[in-house]
């Protein structure tokens, strides 16, 4: 006898590989119908917002559950049809979508029209789905000394009651792995809107102060604007993911040392191909690092320095940076937890 498949509208903005993972291993269990719009374009989102509305309208019976990946203006009509027919309503939560957090211009509530629209979505969502407990509520004494600020959609919205289920973000373990020598070289993946949110001036500067080491940026779009840095920073372009792969493998060390991180996917990649993090102590970046790595504890040139340098004195004592993520954070561990909520 056939089986019947469940049906699962996965609503999400945009492409990017962990949303094509989590279709891929969703595929695997369910019927996938996916519902995208161009999103990038403001000008229309209006009418993408009306034009998806009628289409579920029609159409939203048929589902067994939505799941929508980040909150945004394209998880309203899905939610108010979950609510319409009945159907369960999940958000998979994943950073600039769970906080406001004006200090460093950043975060999806910062936008007075659309934390309503967000406000409304999580408080009727039947589950919420971070990619780490620090999305519903985390302190941040990292970004300015002296000083914490509590951040999260628990911050946001006072008083949610929305359950939530935390499923950290997945990786192919086969996909990265230590394919070169390692040389002298510290690297980070950053783009030009995510610089000083990502840490970009903090290597630069600590760059200065170890000349023999190579500091290498990559992902950004216009690197030959970046004209004034030290002799030992290498400004690259974006990579593909075998380019990536090469990146890291040569890579001893990676940086991490954003103000807020929803995961931080490209440390794990990092990590599989055995580059030695470096993180901030934001959000649950040290919770992926664990005993493989270190911690910077303020945002500091000074600190940053010495961090640097016990790095450099004692790196070969750390754990495998690879073992972790295989151990903790592997797709076959999210496949399962998400058929769990979803089955």
């Amino acid at each position: 006898m056939e089986v019947i498949r469940k049906k699962i509208l996965f609503v999400y903005p945009h492409k990017a590989s962990f949303i094509d993972l989590d279709i891929q291993q969703l595929s695997c269990k369910f019927d996938v119908i996916e519902c995208v719009y161009n999103w990038h374009n403001k000008i229309l989102t209006p009418f993408f917002m009306i034009i998806q509305f009628m289409k579920l309208l029609f159409t939203g019976n048929k589902y067994n559950n939505i799941l929508i990946s980040f909150g945004g203006y394209w998880a309203l009509a899905p939610t108010l049809i979950g609510r319409l027919y009945k159907k369960p309503v999940y958000i998979i939560l994943h950073g600039t979508d769970s906080v406001s957090f004006p200090e460093i211009n950043y975060g999806s509530f910062r936008n007075k029209a659309l934390s309503k629209i967000l406000r409304f979505c999580y408080k009727k969502a039947d589950r919420l789905l971070p990619v780490s407990d620090s999305l519903i509520y985390t302190e941040n004494n990292y970004f300015k000394k002296g000083k914490v600020f509590k951040l999260g959609c628990k911050i946001e919205i006072p008083g949610l009651k929305t359950p939530f289920t935390t499923i950290f973000n997945g990786f192919e373990i086969d996909k990265w792995n230590l394919i070169s020598e390692k040389k002298n070289r510290f690297i980070t993946i950053l783009s030009e809107e995510r610089f000083l949110l990502k840490g970009g001036d903090l290597i630069i500067k600590v760059a200065e102060k170890f000349p023999e080491y190579e500091f290498r940026i990559i992902g950004l779009n216009t690197p030959d604007e970046f004209k004034d840095v030290p002799v030992n920073v290498e400004i690259y372009g974006k990579r593909s993911k075998a380019e990536l792969a090469l990146e890291y493998s040569e890579a001893k060390f990676y940086f991490q040392l954003s103000n807020w991180e929803g995961f931080g996917c490209a440390l794990c990649e990092a990590m599989l191909c055995e580059s030695i993090p470096i993180v901030s102590n934001v959000n649950f970046l040290p919770g992926i690092v664990g005993d493989t790595g270190y911690v910077l504890k303020e945002r500091s040139v000074k600190e940053l320095v010495k961090v640097v340098q016990e790095a450099i004195d004692t790196s070969g004592v750390k754990a495998s940076p690879r073992e972790r993520v295989i151990n903790k954070f592997s797709i076959e561990r999210r496949k399962a937890e998400l058929f769990k909520v979803l089955d």
